[in-house]
């Protein structure tokens, strides 16, 4: 069960992606940025939640090599 809603989650996301690159390929319309967003979405859900989370971290890098110390 769970193999099967990877796969139709990956499929989505493929779709999503090749969506993204089609809006790229012509000139922009109405709508597109709404698109880009539902799209995107799919993508970054279907991505490896395993993947680092690259945002800084405030509390843990507090004291490595912060201006003014």
């Amino acid at each position: 069960m769970k193999d099967e809603e990877d796969t139709v989650q990956h499929k989505a996301a493929e779709l999503a992606l090749g969506r993204i690159f089609g809006m790229l390929m012509r000139p922009t319309q109405p709508g597109d940025v709404e698109e880009y967003e539902r799209c995107r979405c799919l993508v970054l859900d279907a991505c490896d939640p395993l993947v680092p989370d690259w945002r800084p971290n405030w509390i843990r890098d507090r004291l490595n090599g912060a201006a003014g110390q």
